[in-house]
């Protein structure tokens, strides 16, 4: 796999730090992630670490900021599965269908204020720490106002949703965990305001794009470890739903509404997917895609070009190049 050909060094160190990090902690509630995290893409710790590699010399000095990120997202995705009642995460049971919903929320609570502890004992001597508190404390509100948005939405009509309403949803619940992660990147790397900034709206931009391609994924991907639609299944709105709503005749969004309300079995999604690629509302998404990976593109030049800062844009293309 060619990035784990090119990223496999910063990869294999995250992980083998949050195993470490897990190993040495004797709470009985840990054991519950001791197997899901190898299973993660690690995508928000990977930043944080080439972040600050775009800043200085050493990403390593990064590994307790982006362990910290990972169980903050490990911790979203299990209360993610609560709220959807997802029962697959990652091709295997979701947290709440293995050890039942009480312990997955008491275990997501512990991950959370973990994040605190790491960067305490990584960071607190440091002029920056008081910073990075910042950073990751309203990183973790946005997210939590983004997501109770996605809610409020999920209870409107499918198509009841407008293209900034929905953008702005997007870039709280799932933009500001990688924005702080590569915010926080640059801090622990010494960078200056000005470039921390520039990293943050690189990430801001990278998480939106991401979520579109996510959502893209929903309706044409391959495997995801959960099945297709699932976001339309439970009424969330997607790019999709965007687009049809704003661009489609009144007899496509009645067709799409139809349609979207059956079982989805393999001929639905069959029908689902021709109504979106004949409408050309695939087309726009994957474009609206490229236009915020455009933005990061343009964030990340405003930084010196160094190998740090090519590292990041090439990890940036596996992003949205994904498959699954």
């Amino acid at each position: 796999m060619q990035i784990q050909n090119e990223f496999g060094e910063y990869i294999s160190s995250l992980n083998n730090y949050i195993k470490d990090m897990l190993n040495n902690k004797n709470e009985k509630i840990y054991d519950l992630f001791k197997s899901t995290f190898s299973r993660g893409k690690g995508i928000r710790g990977v930043l944080s670490l080439l972040s600050c590699e775009a800043v200085c010399d050493d990403w390593k000095k990064a590994l307790p900021v982006a362990t910290a990120f990972e169980f903050g997202h490990e911790a979203s995705l299990v209360q993610d599965d609560i709220i959807d009642k997802s029962e697959e995460r990652r091709g295997a049971p979701s947290m709440q269908m293995k050890y039942g919903i009480e312990k997955s929320i008491l275990a997501s609570d512990a991950l959370i204020f973990d994040m605190f502890d790491i960067l305490e004992k990584g960071y607190h001597n440091e002029i920056f720490f008081p910073s990075l508190i910042q950073s990751v404390t309203a990183c973790g509100k946005n997210a939590a106002e983004g997501e109770y948005l996605d809610l409020i939405y999920s209870e409107r009509d499918i198509l009841d949703v407008s293209k900034e309403e929905y953008l702005n949803m997007i870039k709280l619940r799932t933009g500001s965990l990688i924005s702080s992660a590569t915010e926080c990147g640059g801090i622990v790397g010494n960078g200056s305001k000005e470039q921390c900034d520039y990293l943050k709206d690189f990430g801001k931009n990278i998480g939106i794009a991401y979520q579109i391609e996510d959502d893209i994924l929903d309706c044409f991907g391959e495997k995801t470890g959960k099945p297709l639609f699932q976001d339309l299944k439970n009424n969330r709105k997607n790019i999709f739903t965007v687009f049809v709503a704003e661009q489609c005749e009144e007899k496509d969004k009645n067709h799409f509404n139809e349609i979207v309300k059956k079982s989805m079995d393999g001929y639905e999604i069959k029908d689902v997917q021709r109504f979106l690629t004949e409408t050309k509302t695939l087309d726009c998404a994957k474009q609206l895609s490229q236009d915020f990976i455009q933005k990061a593109r343009e964030n990340m030049g405003k930084l010196d070009k160094n190998a740090g800062t090519e590292k990041i844009l090439r990890f940036t293309e596996y992003l949205v190049g994904r498959t699954s």
